[in-house]
């Protein structure tokens, strides 16, 4: 142990070594390591030759994790039936499986079609940020792949793997490499571009709820209030029922919903954030065709059907939606996350009509009635007024899917309801 006068300055003083305690030790990292994690005891004891006997242990928090592994591509570029790629990979495991395998993957096909062995170069730039995984000093790569032309259309992937057998199986640790493809399908770049990884919510998660709110987290909170009907905005009147609750338990009696008064209504803790985070999961996932995402699309607006007509409602299936709030996670399930609105803010005041931020979203492909498809959007006027008030998603066959009150459902495309199409919106061209 070394002198440790300021620990003993530091509030420690009335331990009894605490001006003798400070140490440092070094352990060498061996391959019966990798792929494990660890944490340091600090041991007193009274057995100076095995550390055993009569002893004390302090457990300290912060582990050492030895299972670490990190990859990223540069560039992954196609000439003809030439694949040339390059990018990093540091691994713990590449201190036991010692042979570099760059695969590639065909998406359209769901099948490996070649693998290169590579060597790999210092990289000192990924070791000042990744310095903490093995390797990362000697973790940059570049490879180059001739194809033959029955693939040279394909959709393509890349794999970097670290096995310990010189054809890249045994034992192996991998990354499948997602943050480039080579042709993929994908809009025109003036639509909106079709995401391959998890669309994340957009907006506050876990908002409160004032005056003017819509939305799932309002109708619930009507419902324990007793004041709950299907154009569930928040009023005056709900302000005053909250009060009286947050003056019950003790909380500032605002008026306004946070989550220590949804708490207290009685609502479960975890819906607070929940309801507001929910994305529709990817239905289509790389490799996948254009009518791949239109049947995305329509599988997730088919979880809700039968669920209520409920204002300014994009939620889960679990519970009801309104006409837009139906469209928007379609589309979340189709891979496309427009900027015009989404599911969290379509409950904040002024967003029950997103149908008309839809209507009006530059990114979407204007097409005529005559030429509507399967997964195009369909969009309503109100009579009379001649301002957008709906919108549905085709199926075919003269029909759509929809919420519409009372509840989500499948309607020819023109009924007594609303029979005034404003336009066709086509979302994968």
């Amino acid at each position: 142990m070394a002198p440790s006068a300021d620990v003993a300055r530091n509030g420690y003083g009335n331990i009894q070594n605490a001006g003798q305690s400070r140490y440092s030790t070094t352990f060498d990292i061996t391959p019966a390591m990798v792929g494990h994690q660890f944490v340091l005891v600090s041991r007193y004891t009274d057995d100076a030759k095995n550390g055993e006997g009569n002893h004390i242990d302090y457990w300290y928090n912060n582990n050492v994790n030895l299972n670490n592994n990190q990859a990223w591509l540069d560039h992954f570029t196609q000439n003809g039936t030439t694949i040339s790629a390059s990018g990093w990979h540091a691994d713990d495991a590449s201190m036991i499986d010692s042979h570099h395998f760059i695969i590639l993957w065909d998406l359209s096909k769901g099948r490996e079609i070649a693998r290169k062995e590579v060597t790999n170069v210092a990289s000192p730039d990924i070791n000042n940020v990744y310095g903490n995984i093995l390797g990362a000093n000697n973790a940059r790569f570049t490879v180059d792949f001739n194809i033959d032309d029955q693939y040279a259309h394909d959709a393509m992937q890349l794999v970097s793997r670290y096995s310990n057998a010189d054809n890249g199986e045994g034992n192996y640790s991998q990354v499948w490499l997602t943050n480039q493809y080579l042709n993929l399908y994908q809009n025109p770049s003036w639509m909106y571009q079709i995401n391959y990884s998890q669309i994340q919510p957009s907006g506050p998660v876990g908002h409160n709820i004032g005056l003017g709110y819509e939305g799932i987290k309002t109708q619930l909170v009507k419902d324990r209030i007793g004041t709950g009907y299907q154009h569930n905005t928040y009023t005056t009147a709900d302000a005053y029922r909250v009060m009286s609750v947050q003056r019950a338990h003790g909380l500032p009696a605002t008026g306004w919903v946070d989550y220590n008064t949804w708490v207290a209504l009685g609502l479960p803790a975890d819906q607070w954030t929940s309801i507001d985070s929910y994305v529709a999961p990817l239905g289509a996932g790389a490799g996948a065709s254009r009518q791949d995402h239109i049947e995305a699309m329509i599988r997730q607006a088919y979880q809700y059907m039968g669920k209520p007509w409920l204002a300014g409602c994009s939620s889960s299936p679990a519970y009801g939606v309104d006409c837009s709030g139906l469209v928007m996670q379609a589309l979340y399930a189709g891979g496309i996350n427009p900027t015009s609105c989404s599911s969290i803010y379509h409950g904040f005041p002024g967003n029950e009509w997103n149908s008309r931020n839809l209507f009006a979203d530059p990114h979407f492909m204007n097409v005529s009635y005559n030429d509507r498809q399967r997964g195009d959007l369909v969009f309503y006027y109100q009579p009379r007024t001649h301002t957008i008030w709906h919108v549905a998603i085709y199926l075919g066959n003269n029909q759509v899917i929809e919420s519409w009150p009372p509840r989500v459902m499948v309607q020819p495309i023109v009924n007594g309801q609303r029979n005034v199409i404003a336009g066709i919106r086509r979302v994968f061209a």
